[in-house]
């Protein structure tokens, strides 16, 4: 019963997954970091690897409420 939201809606550093998954791994989980402006994307980074980061667009769906 994950809840369907978007990365801008969420609070930095809480978790969230990029798919649909009740009880994800380590892997699969991802904390938001902050906006950057220059290109205009929300960057996250991976619970498992804070090395392993990624750009998404504010709109982009993720899922919050899973049990880890």
């Amino acid at each position: 019963m994950n809840n369907k939201t978007t990365i801008k809606d969420l609070k930095k550093d809480e978790m969230l997954t990029l798919k649909n998954i009740e009880q994800p791994k380590e892997k699969q989980v991802w904390l938001k970091s902050h906006y950057d402006r220059s290109t205009k994307k929300f960057v996250i980074y991976n619970f498992s690897d804070i090395g392993k980061s990624k750009l998404i667009d504010g709109s982009k769906e993720i899922f919050t409420n899973f049990t880890f």
